[in-house]
């Protein structure tokens, strides 16, 4: 799970079917105390679901969560004190948008990914 040391209580995780997906540390780009980047293993076309929760000692107040995929924001969400805390987390698995009448929803998908010369079925996602 993803942790920043400048937000304790704070952790991130990547599910598909439900479960967390392994990390790897990104050797390449220091982690700050706001900044954390890691690899996961992944297969191209599968849904996944982005889980976060906040425990203590994670200061109380409002939190405004941006969710950037591919280096694309696709979600913005602010979350009130009072909800924040649940301990089952918050579980983002897509965006839903509106046409018309119709509400239609996106879910997260992992990209299909070139990889060179490389027959492997599965790739790494920098998230």
């Amino acid at each position: 799970m993803a942790v920043l040391s400048g937000y304790p209580g704070l952790k991130v995780e990547i599910l598909v079917h439900g479960a967390a997906l392994q990390e790897y540390d990104n050797e390449s780009e220091p982690e700050t105390a706001d900044k954390i980047s890691k690899y996961i293993e992944s297969k191209s076309g599968e849904h996944f679901a982005i889980l976060f929760t906040v425990s203590e000692p994670f200061q109380r107040g409002n939190l405004a969560v941006k969710i950037f995929l591919d280096g694309e924001r696709v979600s913005h969400k602010h979350y009130d004190a009072d909800e924040l805390f649940d301990p089952a987390g918050h579980e983002v698995d897509g965006e839903s948008t509106k046409s018309g009448t119709q509400t239609f929803k996106h879910k997260y998908v992992f990209a299909v990914a070139e990889t060179s010369k490389s027959k492997r079925r599965t790739t790494f996602t920098h998230f």
